[in-house]
Parts: C-alpha cells; sequence; structure tokens
C-alpha cells in the first residue's frame, strides 16, 4: 500500500527521534487557526486512504492478471463420457496395503468410469463406481480427464 497503518490513522508518520530543541512558547492559536489545521488533517486522511485503496484495487488487479494467465480451460464432460479418475488423494491406501509397493510406482489415473450426474454450480461430475461401493462417488472435475481407447493396430497387445 505505500502506508504503515500509523500513517492512515494519524495523517503523519512516527516521529522517532524526540526533536532536540525545546519548544519555543508559541503563540496561542485562534479557534479558526484549529479549525483550518483539522481541515487540512481530514484531507490529508482522506487523501491517504484514497491512495491506499486505490494501491490495493491495483494489488488486486495484479494478482488476477497473474492467477489468470496460468489458469487453463476447464474441460467439460457430459452425462455418458468415460473419463479417468485421477489416484492423486489415494497414495495413502496404495502405500498401507502391506505388499512394500512404493507410492511413485501408483498409476496416476484409475478407470474408465462412466460419468451419471454433473453439477455445473460446483463443476463436480457424479460417476458410476461399481467395484467401490465405500466411496462417495462425486469428484471435481480437476480430478477427472479425458478417456482415450487403446487404438489396436497402432497398440495390439
Amino acid at each position: 500500500m505505500g502506508f504503515s497503518p500509523f500513517q492512515l490513522c494519524m495523517g503523519h508518520s512516527p516521529q522517532l527521534i524526540p526533536p532536540l530543541m525545546p519548544h519555543m512558547a508559541v503563540e496561542t492559536p485562534t479557534k479558526n487557526h484549529e479549525a483550518d489545521a483539522m481541515r487540512s488533517l481530514i484531507n490529508c486522511l482522506n487523501i491517504d486512504v484514497s491512495k491506499a485503496q486505490d494501491n490495493l484495487l491495483a494489488a488486486k488487479v495484479t494478482q488476477a492478471e497473474f492467477t489468470n494467465r496460468h489458469h487453463a480451460n476447464e474441460d467439460v464432460f457430459e452425462v455418458g463420457d468415460k473419463v479417468m479418475l485421477s489416484t492423486e488423494h489415494q497414495c495413502q491406501e496404495y502405500v498401507q496395503a502391506g505388499s512394500g509397493q512404493v507410492s511413485k510406482f501408483m498409476p496416476h489415473f484409475d478407470g474408465p468410469f462412466v460419468i451419471t450426474k454433473y453439477n455445473p454450480a460446483k463443476s463436480t461430475y457424479t460417476l458410476n463406481l461399481p467395484n467401490e461401493p465405500n466411496h462417495f462417488p462425486t469428484f471435481h472435475v480437476s480430478l477427472l480427464c479425458h478417456f482415450i481407447p487403446n487404438d489396436n493396430e497402432l497398440f495390439p497387445s
């Protein structure tokens, strides 16, 4: 933002070093002079707050631009399509199977599964998981990818 919280609240930065000269006797200011000083302080505070809000908005725009720069388009699937399900959250189950397996050799995707339902408000898809009754069948689109069947002419076995 460019401003400290103290500066936004008080209108000036705090003095870290006390003045070296004692204050001289100053004439008593008139009420008009005090009112002018208060208006000036309020004006300064309003300007500082406006600048801080502008800086925050500029930072927000910059952050959104950098986030969207690397954001890929969301895959769109339809009911009845076959998809592969990511296994990134199943590493613990794979390692704890007791077979001495290492999670880095775990398959990255499981499937194919058929999509049975789509919830566009939450970008979730419900899959038909026939052999896994204990798993919740609804997954976010980020965990799914298109199923590409094997080409038997190129890869016969």
